[in-house]
């Protein structure tokens, strides 16, 4: 009995790893994955209409074409918040505080470059989007690059350990239980043979 309930004590051990394993990588790290880069990509699509407004003449639809800006910039928001349920571990925590303190600092910037399309001044504006708004685009984009990379490095460990237990399991499973056919065949031989 004692060892039946041992084979059982260690395959559910073995399938609790794989699971629990399994169930990080879907609920953590994949979703990790996309809101880092819907996040990255509205953020690159708010820059290049940034660029787009610089070059272009001042139209009468400034107003709206600077509320789709800001609009893209919301979706990105509520990306990066629902990253941030996908956070366990203090490397990701940090690299995400440091997407915040960036983001802060372009948003800032980005609406002095707003400021003067609105006050007609494209030249001051294209020159300071060039000094300003670009570094600090870079910035965050690259602290959003290092966001990703991480999650895709800690997907790649999971994956791994998934496959090393997926390999295991089976085997585990497998030898335990040729080892209790062996151990019931010896105990019935013994209740059979005088």
């Amino acid at each position: 009995m004692l060892v039946l309930l041992v084979v059982a004590g260690v395959c559910l051990f073995s399938v609790r790893g794989l699971k629990r394993e399994v169930t990080q990588l879907v609920q953590q790290t994949l979703p990790g994955l996309q809101y880092a880069a819907m996040a990255n990509s509205l953020v690159c699509d708010g820059y290049v209409r940034c660029l787009d407004l610089a070059s272009a003449p001042l139209s009468a639809s400034l107003t709206n074409d600077l509320e789709e800006i800001r609009q893209i910039t919301r979706q990105a928001d509520v990306y990066m918040e629902k990253y941030q349920d996908t956070i366990f571990d203090q490397e990701d925590r940090a690299n995400f505080a440091e997407v915040q303190a960036v983001r802060e600092h372009y948003l800032q910037v980005r609406d002095q470059f707003f400021a003067l399309l609105r006050d007609q001044r494209p030249t001051d504006a294209l020159h300071f989007l060039k000094a300003s708004v670009t570094p600090a685009y870079n910035s965050y984009s690259e602290s959003l690059s290092r966001l990703f990379e991480h999650k895709v490095k800690i997907g790649e460990i999971r994956r791994e350990q998934v496959m090393l237990l997926s390999f295991i399991t089976p085997i585990i499973v497998g030898i335990l239980f040729v080892l209790l056919f062996i151990l019931g065949l010896l105990v019935s031989f013994k209740f059979i043979v005088p």
